[in-house]
């Protein structure tokens, strides 16, 4: 019996993804099972006209009976990768159903859309759910062909809860990679902010789970977003661990930030917490 748990959000057709194949991957590297779910969106109200409900509902109520029968389907697809796991099917808005199941889970899986860019302003589906999630959330670029992910990490860590969070969420990853670079601005964080409460002391975690990474201090002349992203392009990496809103997803948006940046970026998978 797999002790870590991963949920997969799946699509509504049967055509190859690259959440479930990735997904599949980082399990059975982590030894862990991996459970799927297809949500089928409620039609939004406000937007309806009256006459429209009834044959709206009609659909939406085909398409949840179709999910539901799609339990065959997954349970083949995790046979083919030698996993266990279970189907799952749900209606309603997806960020809602996302965060209450991924408390049950040790992570969330995501493929990030490049048609509708889900950078974090608050209200797309991959945003709101990292902001709501109580877990690590594995964001993926839908047209990642890398078959690989967590093998090659760089962390940015910068001392802050958030960040911290998604070391602690990486660590069975951080622990099988065969590269770890952990890019250390937390000397930068606590210039701005003296007052704030005493940060995990770094290498002694990685000692006590007998990671070994590379630190180095990361004090970038311009913004940090582009700065990690370069350090992981010449790394070779194929993820990046990070906290996510550091700051307020306002200061986000008027400002700009890493976890802004990061999200738009096409080229490296995430590992991320809030």
């Amino acid at each position: 019996m797999p002790s870590m748990q991963f949920l997969v959000r799946v699509g509504p057709d049967d055509a190859p993804t690259t959440a479930l194949r990735i997904a599949g991957h980082v399990a059975h590297r982590l030894h862990a099972g991996l459970d799927g779910v297809q949500i089928v969106p409620l039609p939004p109200a406000a937007f309806s006209v009256p006459e429209a409900v009834p044959m709206q509902m009609d659909t939406v109520q085909r398409q949840f009976t179709h999910a539901r029968e799609r339990d065959a389907w997954f349970a083949q697809q995790l046979e083919s990768m030698n996993l266990n796991g279970r189907w799952h099917a749900a209606q309603g808005d997806a960020s809602t159903v996302l965060c209450h199941m991924a408390a049950a889970y040790e992570m969330l899986i995501l493929a990030r859309s490049d048609e509708h860019r889900d950078t974090p302003l608050g209200y797309g589906t991959i945003s709101r759910s990292v902001f709501g999630c109580r877990c690590p959330v594995l964001i993926l670029p839908e047209d990642m062909t890398n078959e690989t992910c967590g093998e090659r990490i760089v962390v940015a860590w910068n001392g802050s809860r958030e960040s911290t969070l998604a070391l602690r969420g990486a660590r069975p990853l951080l622990t099988r990679a065969t590269h770890v670079r952990i890019l250390d601005g937390s000397s930068d964080a606590e210039r701005v902010d003296p007052m704030r409460p005493p940060t995990l002391h770094l290498q002694e975690w990685l000692d006590r789970h007998d990671i070994k990474a590379t630190i180095e201090p990361f004090q970038p002349d311009g913004a940090s977003g582009p700065a990690i992203e370069a350090r992981a392009r010449d790394d070779n990496a194929d993820l990046i661990v990070m906290g996510a809103w550091g700051r307020s997803r306002l200061a986000e948006l008027v400002l700009g930030g890493a976890t802004r940046h990061l999200f738009g970026q096409r080229a490296f998978p995430l590992l991320v917490a809030h």
